[in-house]
């Protein structure tokens, strides 16, 4: 908003003009402060600067007797600025709507004081946003193909299921909750028994059906806030914030009921945070636990002793 006053100094009394740029810098101040202060989400935040700045635009055009040419002007500034913040604020599949309404707000604000008698500088400003439309659906497409590309690189194509980055950014977050807050959180490592076993003697299309099968079966024993994650081959990792390894071990103990009815067995270890962890150290020891339910026999679960002590102190 701060962006189009000197092109409204074209068409307005100075004095006017400052009173105007004061109002705009507090809303803006107040608006970034609450951004700041949490008290407004910071989309929340961006579609009320939006707001603020299309009802400041409709305003000026009813309020203010302007000159065709900065009328002209000033509609080209919001159409560009308003435009753009619109694909950054509004709704993923609906921002292309938004960018439109919101050109056309700008041009039907524009458009009164420009009929009758402007219709030349009206058509040269329909001109001017027909371009800006066809480079806000440019943007929209380029934004659309990055959030896929994200959502790739986040998401195991195979399963569906979350894969390590993101598993690992959940698990540093809650060790930061375990060392702020002392709450229990756990992990369970998982690993498909003698799966180079069904590549070999089924096909690699039967051990996909098996990563497939298992991905879904344990998707059901799992809560809103978990994170199961592919972490690599036929290892599985689960999150399980809150949870002691007690009950984490109960959970990893349905899912490993649940997988052998689908044919197939898998090994649990099951580690529970500790203050001072770091991500590889928790999950070195469910790893740890992990191969010793493979030692032991495999298809069964087995918890990190240091995780059993943790889970003792965490009750008394």
């Amino acid at each position: 908003m701060l962006f189009v006053t000197p092109f409204q100094s074209m068409m307005m009394d100075s004095r006017l003009l400052y009173g105007l740029l004061a109002v705009r810098a507090l809303l803006l101040l107040v608006l970034l402060a609450a951004v700041h202060r949490d008290r407004v989400a910071p989309i929340t935040g961006g579609r009320l600067f939006l707001l603020i700045g299309l009802s400041d635009m409709v305003a000026s055009a009813f309020v203010f007797d302007s000159e065709p040419n900065g009328v002209l002007v000033e509609a080209v500034a919001h159409g560009t600025i308003f435009s753009i913040v619109t694909l950054l604020i509004a709704p993923s599949r609906t921002r292309r709507k938004w960018s439109l309404v919101v050109i056309g707000i700008i041009f039907g604000a524009a458009a009164t004081r420009l009929v009758p008698g402007d219709e030349l500088l009206l058509v040269q400003l329909m001109a001017i946003l027909v371009v800006h439309t066809t480079a806000v659906l440019a943007l929209d497409v380029h934004a659309n193909r990055a959030e896929v590309a994200g959502a790739m690189a986040t998401v195991d194509p195979l399963t569906g299921l979350v894969n390590r980055r993101p598993a690992i950014e959940r698990m540093t977050e809650e060790l930061t909750a375990v060392a702020d807050l002392s709450v229990p959180s756990s992990v369970v490592m998982l690993d498909i028994d003698h799966f180079k076993r069904v590549n070999d003697t089924l096909g690699h299309e039967a051990g996909d059906d098996a990563l497939r099968h298992a991905s879904g079966a344990m998707s059901a024993l799992v809560r809103g806030r978990d994170t199961l994650c592919r972490w690599g081959g036929e290892e599985f990792l689960v999150l399980l914030p809150g949870a002691t390894s007690e009950t984490a071990a109960q959970v990893a103990e349905r899912m490993r009921a649940e997988i052998e009815r689908l044919g197939v067995t898998a090994s649990f270890g099951v580690a529970q945070a500790v203050e001072r962890d770091t991500v590889t150290e928790w999950v070195h020891r469910a790893d740890d636990a992990m191969y010793r339910a493979k030692r032991n026999g495999r298809n069964q679960v087995v918890v990190n002793d240091r995780s059993a002590s943790a889970s003792r102190s965490t009750k008394s």
